[in-house]
């Protein structure tokens, strides 16, 4: 994932390294949670979407 091209400005993204500041382009690291709306969408996701499994939900 991208931060879009023409946002002006920075973005301080938390992770569990630390603070990372990204500006338009910069590639938002794995772990950061950054607002949909700041991303490039025709940007790959850096990380497949964990979806549950079954056995996650399974009751007793």
């Amino acid at each position: 994932m991208r931060i879009r091209d023409d946002f002006h400005g920075s973005v301080y993204a938390h992770t569990a390294g630390g603070v990372v500041v990204l500006t338009a382009g910069g590639e938002v690291p794995d772990g950061a949670q950054v607002d949909a709306g700041l991303l490039d969408p025709d940007s790959p996701p850096t990380t497949p979407v964990k979806r549950g499994g079954g056995r996650a939900r399974k009751s007793e």
